[in-house]
């Protein structure tokens, strides 16, 4: 599943090519409308019809388009891909959405274990209330991860696994962070050290920030 560094790297990409577009059409090329979370198709284009793209950004594992009118949210799962052109016109079979922009080019959203969702709404709180601090925001100090970790009594692994805990971080990072900072997934939040915690915060910011420019 892509992590936070994936979805940084789509995020910039997507920025640097769709930014100022303008949706005219949405469809669904493989009928697969649950891709659209508690939508409907007809509700989505009503939604995106004549809306433009100011800003794409990223939060936790959710691609944000910042619209000039409300929001679109794409949280890729396991095999989702954005794609704004089709190597092969066959994977139609695996695209669950194509956008389509005024200027006449498309966003393909294509996703091959429909695992995907697509989300649209006027704010952004109930992203919020699921989603806990960004790693590499200036938020995420060793004295909260520190505190944090202490007033907690649960397992180092699935803790930072906890979307409501940390937003971004999935397997491949929390393995690579904890292994870094001598943490065994295993051990109890709270009987961890100051100063093992302190490295284990320094490893995420490292590993993520090496992997984004990787």
């Amino acid at each position: 599943m892509p992590e936070l560094p994936e979805v940084q790297t789509v995020v910039k990409d997507l920025d640097s090519k769709l930014n100022g577009k303008t949706f005219i059409n949405v469809v669904s090329p493989n009928a697969y409308t649950n891709v659209f979370h508690q939508l409907s198709l007809e509700k989505l284009n009503a939604f995106l019809i004549n809306n433009t793209i100011n800003k794409i950004w990223r939060r936790g594992k959710y691609i944000v388009f910042t619209l000039s009118k409300g929001f679109l949210c794409i949280h890729l799962r396991m095999t989702g891909k954005l794609l704004t052109s089709l190597e092969n016109h066959t994977d139609n079979k695996y695209v669950s959405a194509l956008f389509t922009f005024s200027d006449d080019s498309f966003l393909y959203f294509k996703d091959i274990r429909k695992f995907g969702r697509i989300y649209c709404s006027n704010n952004l709180d109930w992203l919020e209330d699921k989603l806990g601090i960004e790693p590499l925001s200036h938020k995420f100090t060793k004295k909260w991860l520190i505190t944090q970790f202490k007033k907690k009594n649960r397992q180092a692994k699935p803790l930072l696994l906890d979307q409501t805990f940390i937003a971004g971080l999935g397997n491949i990072y929390i393995d690579e962070s904890l292994w870094k900072a001598g943490i065994h997934p295993n051990r109890i939040s709270s009987t961890i050290s100051e100063k093992s915690i302190s490295k284990l915060h320094s490893s995420i910011i490292e590993i993520l920030s090496n992997a984004i420019q990787a």
